[in-house]
This record gives structure tokens, C-alpha cells and sequence, in this order.
């Protein structure tokens, strides 16, 4: 079964246990009699007041009417409703499984608003008349606008309610509800849409918390978002009280073009921030109130007003809509299959609630940025589009995304074959000519193609495709390579262009050019092999082989292989930063061979490894600076940050290294980090700090994109055009594990009994063959396997190693496939190994899940090495997730690393642990032990608690953080965790350097002084020397030490003071202390002192005096910008300030006064770090900023041209003004030359200091 698709309501005496049946029944029965006076559903029924009368059925239903009360209460297994039909029509509670889905005051009810406002059935001119006939009820009134009747059929799994209405008069309905639903304050959480497969998170914790711009109540309730959908029938979902409420909906315009839709909003907080459904019909179609007249990019409001215009009735006219109110199981929601050794749950809800929210509706397609917020369908995303279909790959979901293809290619291909972006019926709006909009677009059709099958869908594509294919290739390629040309060569870190990721510079593009290869071959195929064009499959293939031969050179030679970093480069002018969403994209290729995709995986993992990252980022080396390291979130996160997409496209190279724990714990860290905000807020993160966004965006889809790495490559679940792949790649602690899947409609489920052997259980039969393979096994070597019911059969290796068999269409299941002699991955032998804890004692250390972060143990292993060969963590009362722990030495390398499974049996320890692939070795010295926790998931032991420790292993205190802050010393640990290990070898002193702090400012000429810590182990004591090597200019003297070790580890702790040179530029310097011993032992560490002479950094969250001149609107610090770059230029807050409605090249400024005229003796030059965003789609030709000093009635200036979406450096040079001694103001002054009225640009302004 697709993950988290629903099964069809169960009728009575069909629930999954009697027991369950009961309870609902019970429950049922309460609410009735606590609403209704009435006995329980199944007992008999009583006389009540004369004005009472009651119908019941052993069917399992019952219908009271209490006319004193004014009252119908309608009751079947699993649901309860009270219709109040006393002034008024309105059904004020709906109980589903004994939880109140309905607000009282509004409830269920009808509404119209025209010229002369709103018209509710919430308060008629007179009670309406009423009828109850068994198991029907019907109601009927009269407005100034409308006759209304409503008629309930009441059955045991649910409650039929019609609205028909008689419109009275020609008008025009400004609203309608048609009717309205108002829900209790937090009884919908999230809303799945079947027609589309799409799902709306609208509440619970994570959502109230995190989510801005959207449904949220909570903190971020925003009663200006009314979205809409032409849909009326959708399902309503709460976790918290896992209940499922289904309303199927049909109206008579559904054969109408735009017909029928809802629309959901949210009330204003005195009417308790409650969400609100409204159905609107319209017998012409409705029409968007937006400029746009397909809908896209206004889906959505964002000033409460309605989505749709107003809707012209006539005198008669009759409207109709029935809602079918039923109950269905939450679970059946999120149902994935039975999981081993992954967080399911956690799982379900990224793909279920997360993932499915891409899908905008039944004919708008997917898209990744903010969808139904932002409503497009950007062609360069249809790839990852496709991919994440993949999770729940439903008819609805796949037909929507057929209609998002087909409007992009009815609406933003041209003539020419160019395909532009983003808005059908809009036209060009961003991202023109950008590198990736064929492929993406050309990748999407085959994709959607792959997963439906349909050969007529198919070829209506074709001529579009190809088309844009030609265009790309004809216009934008270089004809002796097919490289991809960028459109902007000359891209600077401040520009956003040529592709997807915006960030590539120079000639040519690596990441289009893999794009386009990987569209040639995908279309190749399917012309070849589908639509039986073999001459332009043939053009197609030799286009492919061009970009092949040429792309795999070195980069000296004209290709964009790079020996230095085996790695693929992304722009021919960007720096070897090992940039991962190029090299994934190749993962996910033939384009280089086999031993060159290792190498890359292989270069990934060990830079990932040495900078300690869970998630795989964008890049840590800068992409345009040489030998410089990236900003964590550079330019939106684009040059440094974590997306998710390239992260998951990356998986595609895990099976590379035939060790799938790197995958198991790759899933785990990404898992965690979801449950820490549910990705609500952002749509990219910092790469060292993960909690924190760094693009304007405040969702993003294909942030999941791991999942789809986890099903693709990890499940092995691929598909393709004329089958579906079967090619596991797991861990034996993921053995166990069921799977559902849907492929072409036929549920599946896979049963993946170890990493061999599998069970393929089919609901009727395979709709085509289905190929299994076995990987990482030896080239040109037999093999036995077992295939379906028949007899074992001999299959030779492929020369990479696969081992492949093929189960027809048309079987039947269940069908096994085992691979009898194949070699499954190694794990490390635990034999002679012993815990690193044995004994923990709980006692003073309480159970925490306060925050996202790593946390554990600091060790130091000696006299002997120790080779490791498990993990493990904790388990307290109600563990059950999946937590990555490693060892990380102590310049933050990780050197070991596992997933481990909570839901597993603890030893007698109280642990529970997972085996390394292989051992590791750790010399002796100090070590950091850490699991990764999520806020909100399985708690964990404070510090406090007593941990023992093995022979060879001394635990040294809790840790915390990516910086492994010591909470507490001694024999004491957060978690706590632990690893098996045995000691090896001879025994060897050692020493080992600290320092803190690890990056200090200072000013030129400032002394500044190291804490430099010693640890050692050695037979006697250990004395020595801490040296500091030093820059010129700059001085500090050795300092000697003695570590009392006696045998077992000790440290001491020495201040080394270091005066900066008297004329150190503003740099970041490092500097390196190094302990040196007796006999050859020496350690040494690495600081950094950041030379900055600072008179304003904004760090403590305030404007420190800066005010705005005219013009401006509000000066506030911040923490991050909307845009780029989204981070502080240094430190962690910036000033920004809102430069309100512009016009033309209109001034801007703000000043400071500071309480005490600034000397500025020592000075040369006064700099101010400087960024503006916002203006688009309006093109400046230029930005100017002018900072001024004042001294009294004297002055200097200087202007300095800068970009937008970047951190610029502007300077004033006071090296020869006489009065910078004395300086009593400072302006700093933005000018936005460009042509425009009522434009709004917001600027930025950190780290104002001076160079001596």
C-alpha cells in the first residue's frame, strides 16, 4: 500500500477487533447520552419527555429529536451529531471516536454574503421546520436570499448531509458556504486532500510553533491566509487525538469546469483563532479573484480576501451539495508497513503530512516553493517532483501532476521550444533561460510517465518535450561538448542565476549539463522503447555520449573532474568545493563510471566526517572565494547551507560503499532533525547550526527528499518505464521490515526477511515485471537464487557486481527472492569485546527531550588503544527512536558512527547497541562519545548520574553541543551512551592539547589570554612546555606544565597570554598552541582570533543607538535577512531596517550618536559592512552607500558601489582627517538607482569597527 493511504470505510462488523467495535460503540453511546438524555446505542430505548421522540437501529444508528431542547441528536457507531434547530439551523457538535470535531458557536451551517452582507442559518426570522422519518431528517427555511433545505441520512459509519438552496433572486454572492464548517480549537491538525494525494498541516504542536504565512494557530495564527482547493471532499486528521473525520463531498456543478472548491481560513483570535471550511459552487465555474485566470499564484490570499470572485445566481437557480461525514481509522493514514531499525513513525509524518503538501490540486500540479502559498509549477523542480511522487504515487496525485506538466506545457513553452517559468498564464516571471528548465521539465514527463504507464499521455507529450530539448540543446549548449551554457558567466556571489541553485559562475555548468545528459538518456529510452522513434532516440543517445566523453576530463583539460577533490565542479569560474547537488545529480547517472562515483561518495563522507555534519550540506568550501570556507548559510543557504533535495538525491551513491549502516545513519540524523520543527519556517538551514533558516521561504516540500533516498535506494524500490526494480540495500538491523508500496495502482508489500532474501506479497498481480537485484557482490561470479515458487537457478555477476532475476508481470504473490550464495555486508566480529560502560546509576541525573542537539560523554582511551566495534545509547522508560551515536576525536573528526534503535531489547546494562560495519581503531587520548536527541522525542539522563567505565576507558564529564561544552566533570555523562571495545596493543603515553576559547574578537594591540589544558597519560608525570606559534608582530611566551598523571589520565591548565601586533588588520587569524613532552610527545591546537575593531556589532539584540532618518519605517537587530544572505556578516545579530515606499533613486539613512565622541586615533580606515534585498522584479542599475563621519560641523564621506543579496564592504579613509579623534556621528546612506515607483527594498547594516 502507498505510505499513509487510507482504506475505505469498513462497514458495520468489519472493524479490525471486536474490541475495537466495542469501545467505539461505548463511546458513541456516552456522548449520546450525555447530549441527548438517551440510553446507549444497543440497549433499549426509553421513553423520555413527551416533546422527545427517538428512533433506533440494530443496525447500529439512532436519531432523537427533542423538540423542547429544539435538538436532533444522530448517532452511529463511531460519531454523534446534535443539529440545534432553535432560532436557527446549525449542527453544533460532531463527535468523532468520543472527540468533539465541531465549534459550538458555528459549527456546521450555511452562509451567503451579497451587497446587503452576510445571511447565516446561525439566526432565522423564525425556527425552521423539521422532520425526522426513521433514519432521515430533514430541515427546511427560508432567508432574504434563499429557500434552504437539508436533509441527513443517518447509517452506522456515517452521516449524509445535502444542502439544496433555492435562490430567491438575481445577485451575486460575494461569499458562500455552502456550506461552512467551523472546527473546535486544535480537533484538525492536518487535512489530506484524495484528489490530488496532497495533505494541508494546519495545527498540533509543530505547526502552532514553527509554521508562519499558513493555517497555524498558536503563536503564529495569521488570520490574513485564506487558501482554497476545487475540491470538497477531504479528510481531517489529529495525531493528538488520533481520530479521522472523512467528508466526501458532490454538488451538481462537479461536471462544472472550476465548479466547486473550498476555502479554509483561520478566525481572529476573539473568535478563539478557529479554522474555517467554506464549499463554494458556481454554475459557470468559479473565477480567481487574482489577475491569473488558471489560478496559479493566487490559490491563495494573503489579505483575507476571498480566493474567488463574486459568484452570479438567478431567481430559481437551485444549488446542491451533499457531504458524506464518515470515520476511518488515523492509523490507516500513515500506515507505511511494519519498519525495522527507522523511526516510522517520525517517517510517516514527513512524507504524509510534510511531502504531500507539494501537491496544489487536482489541475495545478506540484511544486517545492511555499506551494499553494506561492502556486507555480517551475519546470526545473518537475524532477524532484517526480521523485517524491514516488512515496505516494496515488492516481489522484499522479493525475494532478499529469495536469501540472500539461499546463506547463501548454502555457510556458514557446513556439521556439524555450521553456520559461514559473506561472501558467502568467508568462516569464523568474528563472528564465535557466539550464535546468528542459531537463527538469523533460525528467518530470518520463517520471510520471514510469509511475502511470499511460502510453496516450505519453505521446501527447512528446512533441513538447522534444521541442525543448532541441531549443536547449541548439541555443544553449557549446556544440563541441554539449556543455550547458550559464547565462550570466560572470556571477558573483550576489547574483541569482542560471540554474535551480543560482550560484554557479563561469562559461559553462556542471549541474545543467548532468541535467541534460541525465534528460537525453531518460528520453532516449522512452522514445526508443515507447513511442518507437529509433532515429531520434539515436540523435538523443549520440548527444548523451558527447557530454559523457567531454564531461569526465579533468578540469585542466576542458572537463569538470577535479583529481584534487574527486569531485564533479559546478560552474566552470566556481572554486573545487566538493558542491553536493552536482555531484548527486551525477550519483543518479551513468555519466562517469563506477570507480569515479565512489570516489565521490567516498570524498563526501570523509569532508562531512571531518567537519562533524549529520546531514550532508551544499558545500563547506566557498564557492567563490579560493581556499576560503564557506558562510554556514551563505546566499540563502545556496553557498554553504543544508537543503534537503540534494541531500536525498545523494543516497543514490551510498550503495557504492557496500556498508549500508552509512545509509541507516544518514536516515536517522535527517529523522531527528524533522522532529525537531517539522521543517516548518524555512525552506533552507545552517549547516553547524540546523535549527537555524536561512532563505525567505517558510516551507519547502522536497525537504523530505531523504525519505525518497530511503525508499529509492535504501527499500530499493525503483521505478522505471517498463518495470518496477527491486534493489535492497540494508542493514541486518532493518531485516524484519514490511513495506508497502503501490506500483501502477497494485498495492504491494515487501518483506525484507535479512539483507538477501525478500517477500513480495501482490493484491492481484504484478502489472509488470518486477527485477531484482542483488549489489556489491564479485564481477563475473555465479550465484544461486531463488526466484518466485520455482527452483533455484545460476546467475552470473554484471561487471559491477549485480546479481539479477526477474519475476513477470502477471505473477501472483507471495513471491520470494533470495540470493542463496551471495555475500551480505560485513559488521565488525564482537568477539572479546566488553562494554565502555558497565554500570550506570540514574540517581540524581532526571529524563530530558528539551532540544536538538548531541550529547553525551568525553573519554579519554589509554594506555592501550581500543579498537571499537558497537554504539550504544541508553534506553529509558518509552525510548523507541532511532538516534545516531558516534565518537568524535577532539578536533571534531567523527570517527565511528551508527544508528541505533531504541525499540529494541536492552542488554543487562540497560542498552541497546548497533554494530559497526567494521572496527575502529582509537589511539589513546580524549574522545567525544555523543548521541543525537530531537526536542520532544526519547528523553534522556541529565548529568548527575554515575557512570562505571571499563578497564583502558575513563569517562571525564557530560557533554553537550557541536563544540562538546563540559556540563559537568568526572565519572558522569548526558544520555548516557556507550561503545563495545576491546584494547589492543602495547601500551603508549600520550598528551593531549585544549583551548579555550576556540575564536575570540579582538582589537589590534589587545592582549588576550588562553586557557591551554593538558591531558595526558603516562607511568609518571608528565612536564613540558606549551608553545604558541604566532603571525609576525604578534608575541606570547611559553608557559611550562606538569600533568600529575600517575598512570591514569590527568590534565592540567596553563594561561598563555598572546598580544595581538599593534597594526593586525581585521582578518580572522589562526593561531596553533602545541604541548610539547618528554619524549617525543607533542599535541597541539588550533584557535582562531578574529582581529576586528568593532565599534557596533548589534550582538546583544538591540539597534546600540542607531536611529532612522526619513523615510525610514523601523530599525530593528535581527537575527537573519528574508534574503540573501541571510546571515549576520559576523556574530549573531545584524541591523536591518524597512526603507518603505521608495521611488526612484530615494535615499535612505541611518545614524548614530554616541554618548561620548569616538577616538579614532589609531585609525586608517572606517569600514561598515552593508546589504539591501527586496525591489524585485524592478532591476537597479546600481546600489550606493555613503558612510559619513561627523565632528561636530566638520565631516568626511566616501561612496562605495555595492550588490544586493550579499554582504559588501564599504570604507571611509580617515588616515589624514584631523579630527577622527573626536567623531560625534555617523550616517551611513543607501541609494537604490533605479527606475520605479512604490518600490520597497529592506537594508542591512553590521560589524562597523575601523582598521589601524
Amino acid at each position: 500500500m502507498t505510505p499513509g493511504t487510507h482504506r475505505p470505510h469498513r462497514r458495520p462488523g468489519h472493524t479490525t477487533s471486536s474490541r475495537r467495535l466495542l469501545s467505539a460503540l461505548v463511546a458513541a453511546g456516552a456522548v449520546l447520552a450525555t447530549l441527548a438524555g438517551t440510553t446507549p446505542v444497543g440497549a433499549a430505548t426509553t421513553s423520555g419527555p413527551a416533546t422527545a421522540t427517538a428512533a433506533a437501529s440494530t443496525a447500529g444508528w439512532s436519531v432523537e429529536q427533542d423538540e423542547g431542547a429544539g435538538t436532533v441528536t444522530m448517532c452511529g457507531e463511531r460519531y454523534c451529531a446534535v443539529l440545534d434547530v432553535d432560532g436557527g439551523a446549525v449542527v453544533r457538535s460532531l463527535t468523532v471516536d468520543g472527540h468533539e470535531q465541531l465549534d459550538h458557536a458555528r459549527g456546521l451551517h450555511s452562509s451567503l454574503t451579497a451587497d446587503g452582507g452576510e445571511v447565516t442559518s446561525l439566526e432565522l426570522a423564525a425556527d425552521p421546520e423539521v422532520a425526522v422519518d426513521g433514519a432521515t431528517v430533514e430541515v427546511r427555511f427560508t432567508t432574504e436570499l434563499a429557500a434552504e433545505s437539508w436533509t441527513f441520512a443517518v447509517s452506522a459509519d456515517a452521516l449524509d448531509f445535502t444542502l439544496r438552496r433555492t435562490y430567491a433572486a438575481d445577485t451575486s454572492l460575494i461569499e458562500q458556504g455552502t456550506p461552512a464548517l467551523t472546527f473546535a480549537d486544535g480537533a484538525v491538525e492536518q487535512i489530506r486532500w484524495p484528489g490530488d494525494g496532497g495533505n494541508f498541516p494546519v495545527g498540533g504542536h509543530l505547526v502552532d510553533s514553527y509554521q508562519e504565512s499558513w493555517l497555524a494557530g498558536g503563536d503564529n495564527l495569521d488570520t490574513n491566509i485564506r487558501t482554497s482547493k476545487e475540491q470538497v471532499s477531504f479528510d481531517l486528521l489529529s495525531a493528538t487525538t488520533e481520530t479521522a473525520l472523512t467528508v466526501t463531498g458532490r454538488t451538481a456543478r462537479d461536471g462544472v469546469d472550476s465548479g466547486r472548491a473550498t476555502e479554509l481560513w483561520r478566525s481572529g483570535e476573539d473568535a478563539g483563532a478557529v479554522l474555517n471550511a467554506a464549499v463554494a459552487t458556481a454554475a459557470g465555474g468559479l473565477r480567481y479573484a487574482g489577475p491569473n485566470p488558471l489560478g496559479y499564484g493566487y490559490q491563495t490570499t494573503k489579505d483575507g480576501s476571498p480566493v474567488f470572485q463574486p459568484v452570479p445566481v438567478t431567481a430559481g437557480q437551485v444549488d446542491e451539495v451533499t457531504l458524506e461525514l464518515g470515520v476511518a481509522d488515523h492509523e490507516d493514514y500513515y500506515d507505511l508497513g511494519e519498519l525495522e531499525g527507522v523511526d516510522e513513525d517520525a517517517l510517516s509524518a514527513a512524507v504524509n503530512d510534510y511531502a504531500r503538501w507539494m501537491m496544489q490540486d487536482v489541475d495545478k500540479g506540484a511544486s517545492t516553493e511555499q506551494p499553494q502559498l506561492q502556486s507555480e509549477v517551475p519546470p526545473l523542480e518537475m524532477h524532484w517532483i517526480g521523485q517524491l511522487l514516488e512515496l505516494f504515487p496515488e492516481a489522484g496525485s499522479i493525475g494532478a501532476f499529469q495536469a501540472g506538466l500539461e499546463d506547463i506545457r501548454d502555457h510556458l513553452i514557446e513556439p521556439s521550444g524555450r521553456v520559461i517559468c514559473c506561472y501558467p498564464g502568467f508568462g516569464s516571471t523568474w528563472g528564465h533561460d535557466y539550464g535546468d528548465q528542459v531537463s527538469g521539465y523533460a525528467l518530470g514527463v518520463a517520471k510520471a510517465y514510469e509511475l502511470s504507464g499511460d502510453g496516450d499521455w505519453l505521446a501527447s507529450m512528446e512533441q513538447s518535450v522534444d521541442r525543448a530539448l532541441d531549443h536547449l540543446v541548439t541555443r544553449w549548449t557549446e556544440p563541441a561538448t554539449r556543455f550547458v551554457r550559464n547565462v550570466k558567466p560572470d556571477l558573483s556571489e550576489a547574483d541569482y542565476d542560471n540554474d535551480y541553485w543560482e550560484s554557479s559562475t563561469g562559461e559553462f555548468n556542471g549541474y545543467t549539463t548532468v541535467l541534460l545528459y541525465d534528460a537525453l538518456t531518460r528520453w532516449a529510452e522512452l522514445e526508443r522503447e515507447v513511442l518507437g522513434d529509433e532515429a531520434r532516440a539515436g540523435e538523443l543517445t549520440a548527444l548523451a555520449d558527447t557530454i559523457r566523453t567531454h564531461f569526465n576530463r579533468d578540469v585542466a583539460d576542458g572537463g569538470f573532474w577535479s583529481p584534487e577533490t574527486n569531485t564533479f565542479l559546478y560552474g566552470t569560474g566556481n572554486q573545487d568545493a566538493l558542491y553536493l547537488p552536482v555531484n548527486a545529480a551525477v550519483l543518479k547517472t551513468d555519466i562517469t563510471d563506477r570507480d569515479r562515483m565512489l570516489a565521490i561518495v567516498r570524498a563526501i563522507e570523509a569532508h562531512n566526517a571531518e567537519h562533524n555534519h549529520d546531514l550532508h550540506p551544499m558545500n563547506v568550501r566557498d564557492l567563490y572565494v579560493e581556499d576560503a570556507i564557506a558562510r554556514t548559510a551563505g546566499k540563502g543557504g545556496e553557498n554553504g547551507g543544508w537543503y534537503g533535495a540534494p541531500d536525498g538525491d545523494y543516497y543514490a551513491g551510498l550503495p557504492l560503499l557496500d556498508d549500508p549502516q552509512v545509509l541507516q545513519t544518514a536516515v536517522a540524523s535527517f529523522l531527528l532533525r524533522y522532529q525537531a520543527d517539522g521543517f516548518h519556517g524555512a525552506t533552507a538551514w545552517d549547516r553547524d547550526n540546523p535549527l537555524s533558516s536561512t532563505a525567505s521561504g517558510v516551507w519547502f516540500p522536497t525537504t523530505v527528499m531523504p525519505a525518497w533516498g530511503l525508499y529509492h535506494y535504501g527499500y530499493g524500490l525503483q521505478p522505471e518505464h517498463d518495470r518496477l526494480v527491486l534493489a535492497p540495500y540494508l542493514t541486518d538491523a532493518m531485516s524484519g521490515s514490511s513495506v508497502h508500496y503501490t506500483w501502477r495502482q497494485v498495492p504491494l508489500t515487501v518483506t525484507y526477511a535479512d539483507p538477501l532474501s525478500y517477500q513480495i506479497s501482490v493484491r492481484g498481480e504484478l502489472p509488470t515485471p518486477v527485477t531484482v537485484r542483488w549489489q556489491n557482490q564479485t564481477p563475473g561470479e555465479e550465484y544461486r537464487v531463488l526466484l518466485g515458487p520455482g527452483r533455484a537457478r545460476t546467475v552470473t555477476a554484471d561487471a559491477a557486481g549485480t546479481v539479477e532475476a526477474e519475476l513477470p508481470a502477471g505473477s501472483r504473490g507471495p513471491l520470494w527472492a533470495r540470493c542463496l550464495t551471495c555475500t551480505a555486508p560485513e559488521t565488525a566480529d564482537p568477539s572479546g569485546s566488553g562494554p565502555a560502560v558497565e554500570d550506570y546509576d540514574a540517581d540524581g541525573a532526571p529524563l530530558r527531550s528539551d532540544g536538538y542537539d548531541q550529547v553525551g560523554m568525553r573519554v579519554a582511551v589509554g594506555p592501550h588503544p581500543v579498537e571499537v566495534t558497537s554504539l550504544g545509547r541508553f534506553k529509558a522508560e518509552g525510548n523507541e527512536d532511532v538516534h545516531r551515536v558516534k565518537i568524535v576525536d577532539v578536533e571534531g573528526r567523527i570517527v565511528a558512527s551508527a544508528a541505533v534503535d531504541l525499540s529494541g531489547r536492552p542488554d543487562a546494562d540497560g542498552f541497546v547497541s548497533a554494530a559497526l560495519s567494521e572496527p575502529v581503531t582509537l589511539r589513546p587520548g580524549l574522545y567525544y562519545v555523543v548521541s543525537s536527541e530531537t526536542r520532544g522525542g526519547d528523553a534522556w539522563h541529565d548529568a548527575g548520574g554515575t557512570v562505571t567505565a571499563g578497564d583502558g576507558v575513563t569517562v571525564l564529564g557530560a557533554v553537550s553541543g557541536r563544540d562538546f561544552a563540559v556540563a559537568a566533570e568526572g565519572a558522569t555523562a548526558f544520555g548516557p551512551v556507550t561503545f563495545g571495545y576491546r584494547q589492543v596493543g602495547d601500551e603508549e603515553p600520550w598528551i593531549q592539547a585544549l583551548a579555550e576559547p576556540r575564536s575570540v574578537r579582538a582589537r589590534s594591540g589587545e592582549e588576550i589570554t588562553f586557557d591551554v589544558t593538558v591531558w595526558g597519560q603516562a607511568a609518571d608525570g608528565v612536564d613540558g612546555t606549551v608553545a604558541a606559534r604566532l603571525p609576525a608582530g604578534w608575541s606570547a611566551e611559553p608557559v611550562p606544565f606538569t600533568v600529575p598523571t600517575e598512570g591514569e589520565p590527568a590534565s592540567v591548565t596553563v594561561p598563555v597570554t598572546v598580544r595581538v601586533a599593534p597594526d593586525a588588520p581585521t582578518a580572522d587569524v589562526p593561531l596553533a598552541f602545541t604541548a610539547t613532552g618528554p619524549d617525543g610527545l607533542t599535541s597541539s591546537r588550533t584557535v582562531t582570533v578574529s582581529v576586528a575593531n568593532l565599534l557596533y556589532d548589534f550582538d546583544d539584540g538591540t539597534t546600540q543607538g542607531w536611529q532612522g532618518g526619513p523615510g525610514v519605517v523601523s530599525v530593528r537587530a535581527v537575527p537573519s535577512t528574508a534574503n540573501g544572505p541571510g546571515v549576520p556578516y559576523a556574530g549573531s545579530h545584524l541591523l536591518e531596517f524597512d526603507g518603505g515606499p521608495m521611488i526612484g533613486a530615494d535615499p535612505r539613512t541611518i545614524s548614530v550618536e554616541p554618548a561620548e565622541p569616538l577616538d579614532l586615533s589609531a585609525a586608517s580606515t572606517v569600514y561598515a559592512h552593508v546589504n539591501s534585498w527586496g525591489a524585485w522584479p524592478l532591476t537597479p542599475d546600481s546600489y550606493e552607500v555613503t558612510v559619513t563621519l561627523h565632528s561636530g560641523t566638520e565631516s568626511i564621506s566616501a561612496t562605495t558601489e555595492y550588490e544586493a543579496n550579499v554582504w559588501n564592504r564599504a570604507t571611509v579613509d580617515v588616515s589624514g582627517w584631523e579630527h577622527r579623534d573626536e567623531v560625534t556621528r555617523i550616517d551611513v546612506t543607501y541609494v537604490v538607482n533605479v527606475d520605479g515607483e512604490n518600490y520597497r527594498l529592506y537594508f542591512d547594516l553590521d560589524s562597523v569597527g575601523y582598521d589601524t
